[in-house]
């Protein structure tokens, strides 16, 4: 149990990632997706295009599990770029997470 006014280890740990330059955290539950057979399809159908390492690493996208046997959750972390164009400019104004 954490003391009283102290962050608990959870908060702790998404003010890290935050601190560490992160510009979005959160923590996920270590299970499989809900949509995996969605994404199942969505692979079949060749959507993937040339982004073979989502073929290649279907079974661990589709069972997180299987890369932390034992675990319970995951950290997830996310940077924000802008694509930028040949003047400088943020390409289409929008924002895009990779």
């Amino acid at each position: 149990m954490a003391a009283v006014g102290r962050p608990r280890p959870t908060e702790e740990v998404l003010e890290l990632a935050l601190g560490l330059g992160f510009d979005t955290a959160g923590i996920a539950p270590l299970r499989p997706p809900q949509d995996a057979e969605r994404f199942r399809a969505w692979l079949k159908a060749g959507r993937a295009a040339d982004m073979t390492w989502l073929e290649q690493n279907q079974d661990r996208i589709l069972d997180p599990r299987l890369l932390l046997p034992g675990g319970g959750s995951l950290l997830v972390v996310g940077l924000l770029m802008m694509l930028m164009g040949r003047m400088g400019h943020a390409v289409g104004g929008r924002r895009h997470y990779y």
